[in-house]
């Protein structure tokens, strides 16, 4: 995301706290941080943060908002994943997901032991949706290394 759409989801973020008023110094702050996200993540974050946040959010509790937006999406996508649409309608992680987990044991196991799945289910769905972010990464600066560097 570039400086000026994250200085405008900062001014949104702000326009739902009447009467607030961020020094110079915060906003930079903010608008830096917000860089580091793709521009629709940080309009999630922004948007979790006007449902739920009473008070203007710390940069932990903005960033967190997105990891919210990823669990959001992970459950959806396991419920659309046991319900009778199955692979129609899931995103391309939750295909991932989805077919890591086993279509048998997604479609077939009592209602009774879905907690544990989703918990699986969300599990492996966030696994993917990090590995699609570091090839993404990798896309635009070349191969990232993960691991222990001697």
């Amino acid at each position: 995301m570039t400086r000026e759409e994250a200085a405008l989801l900062v001014a949104e973020l702000a326009g739902g706290f009447p009467g607030l008023k961020l020094s110079d110094v915060t906003l930079g702050v903010y608008v830096r941080e917000l860089c580091t996200l793709e521009l629709e993540a940080g309009r999630a974050a922004v948007r979790h943060c006007l449902r739920v946040s009473r008070f203007f959010p710390s940069l932990a509790e903005l960033l967190a908002g997105e990891e919210a937006d990823d669990e959001a999406l992970a459950l959806a996508d396991f419920e659309c994943a046991i319900g009778p649409s199955g692979l129609a309608g899931l995103s391309e992680i939750g295909r991932l997901a989805y077919h890591t987990i086993g279509e048998r044991r997604l479609r077939f196991t009592d209602e009774r032991f879905y907690g544990g799945l989703r918990r699986d289910f969300v599990r492996v769905w966030k696994s993917f949706a990090v590995r699609e972010t570091l090839r993404a990464i990798a896309g635009e600066r070349g191969p990232v290394r993960i691991g222990v560097v001697k």
